[in-house]
């Protein structure tokens, strides 16, 4: 081993390694057996996102029929008056007054009670057919040309500023469009009336006016 000498110092020799060197070493050589050791996991790989599984599709509600709503409005009806009946039971027997009440919740609600027992009775695939209105009916009937009518009287305040109350008399068909009524005036004017606020004029009953 050669030694070299300098001035102020000690011989060293020359392959001789500091301490500080020989722990950085150790310690590069500590981490790369460690990677070695553990070495870095894969990322996971990216799934597609899942589609929620559609729902369920709900079951369609049972048309309730009009006999059954019927008959639990009647049954409502008849606990209803059983309970004032229960509470004119609580009044003065010896009144006239009350005892003609009692009789009639009682009839009443006997009277309700038998119109559930029959709307239950009846089938469950029968329904009830609309019944036409008066105004339905009269506005069914076609009005021929020249037919003297009249401005039907619960329609009468719309018209007022018009035609004269003399006037509403005294209209005579011109033309009929669907439920659309052309009229004629006493003073040769035409109006536009829905046939519901007609009634045909009685030649008559007008004349004796």
């Amino acid at each position: 081993m050669t030694h070299v000498a300098t001035r102020n110092s000690k011989p060293t020799s020359v392959n001789s390694k500091s301490p500080k060197t020989d722990a950085m070493r150790a310690q590069r050589e500590a981490s790369a057996t460690a990677i070695d050791a553990n070495p870095p996991r894969p990322a996971p790989a990216a799934t597609a996102p899942t589609e929620p599984a559609p729902a369920a599709p709900k079951a369609p509600k049972p048309r309730v029929s009009q006999v059954h709503k019927t008959a639990v409005k009647v049954s409502t009806a008849a606990k209803r008056v059983d309970a004032l009946n229960t509470r004119v039971l609580k009044w003065n027997k010896e009144d006239g007054h009350a005892a003609l009440v009692l009789a009639a919740l009682t009839g009443a609600t006997v009277e309700l009670n038998r119109a559930v027992k029959i709307l239950n009775e009846i089938p469950e695939d029968w329904s009830p057919k609309a019944a036409k209105g008066a105004s339905a009916e009269k506005e069914a009937v076609v009005l021929a040309e020249g037919t003297p009518v009249a401005v039907r009287e619960k329609y009468r305040p719309d018209f007022e500023l018009v035609l004269e109350k003399s006037d509403m008399d005294e209209l005579i068909v011109v033309a009929m469009r669907g439920k659309k009524v052309i009229c004629r005036g006493p003073a040769g004017d035409k109006l536009i009336l829905d046939r519901r606020q007609l009634e045909v004029r009685n030649l008559q009953t007008s004349a004796s006016k």
